[in-house]
């Protein structure tokens, strides 16, 4: 029995007036080469769209950014989203640590990872695509995360993009105590680093919660 149609669904066929359709076509011509400076107005006074918003308790220009992952990992591809005129780019997933150096949740630190796009029907009858891939957070050291944390935020400013950390903290399992000493271990060391490269605004951060936890005592 096909179920039924949702209100939200996309429709199988956009019709596009003629004049937008022509917009459209004029501006894939011109930024074939490059966005322009101002995306956010460049679209806002061509089509009378805002693509601003809120992201936490910060404002940004633009709502279309980058989340944690394999794409986020190197300060060449944060270069790369600021010149496409992102609004944020969050850095991928580091492991916390304390002041020795000790990380508990090391086994979720992967050097390497691998991605894989397969075509999967839906419940609909419908044909898609589901990306899935084998990895989990840097494998990085604090110190060198903390690095590419200053220039990404040193960027980041000049270039009007919010940069966000990300981490994934301890989670205990089986009765396991709270490993307190790499939280305010991590979150010192990040706090200062932010405080240095962006004294202006109030540090945000990402909490990881790895999906890689499912089906672990520590998913609950």
């Amino acid at each position: 029995m096909t179920p039924p149609r949702s209100p939200y669904w996309l429709p199988d066929r956009f019709e596009i007036p003629r004049d937008l359709r022509k917009k459209i076509g004029e501006d894939a011509s011109r930024f074939r080469s490059g966005m322009p400076g101002d995306l956010p107005g460049c679209i806002r006074d061509r089509y009378g769209l805002d693509i601003g918003g809120m992201y936490g308790s910060r404002r940004v220009g633009n709502l279309f950014g980058k989340a944690s992952g394999q794409l986020s990992m190197n300060l060449g591809q944060v270069r790369n989203d600021a010149a496409a005129g992102l609004g944020f780019v969050v850095l991928k997933t580091a492991i916390a640590e304390d002041a020795a150096g000790l990380r508990s949740m090391g086994d979720w630190a992967l050097g390497e990872t691998r991605m894989a796009t397969e075509a999967i029907l839906g419940a609909s009858g419908r044909w898609g695509w589901t990306v899935t891939w084998k990895g989990r957070g840097m494998s990085w050291s604090l110190e060198d995360y903390l690095e590419f944390l200053a220039a990404a935020l040193d960027l980041g400013k000049q270039a009007g993009v919010l940069v966000i950390p990300s981490f994934l903290f301890h989670l205990p399992a089986g009765g396991e105590a709270w490993k307190v000493a790499e939280y305010e271990h991590t979150l010192k060391r990040l706090s200062d680093t932010w405080e240095r490269f962006a004294p202006d605004m109030r540090m945000i951060l990402e909490k990881n919660f790895s999906p890689t936890l499912a089906g672990s005592d520590r998913a609950r």
